[in-house]
């Protein structure tokens, strides 16, 4: 084993670009956006029934997105994903 082998699995997780270090990038994995929602869908019925009936209710879905992802969630997405869920 050599020696770059043990740094290089060391410091493997470590972010590779200068934003990932500093935290400045987006989730934009729409799959990994649906699931939590998904999530978030199956664990709060209540919320679900108020946001059946208010869609500014879905607010609060967007919240819990943003809460789980550190605020990381690419909003857009989001949005998106919310409207066609509850349309």
């Amino acid at each position: 084993m050599f020696i770059s082998d043990s740094i290089e699995e060391e410091f493997s997780s470590y972010p590779k670009t200068p934003k990932q270090w500093v935290g400045l990038y987006q989730i934009n994995d729409v799959y990994f956006h649906e699931g939590l929602i998904d999530a978030l869908i199956r664990d709060n019925p209540k919320q679900v029934d108020a946001a059946k009936k208010n869609s500014k209710a879905l607010g609060w879905f967007f919240g819990q997105v943003m809460l789980h992802c550190h605020n990381k969630a690419n909003p857009d997405i989001t949005q998106r994903l919310l409207e066609l869920k509850f349309k």
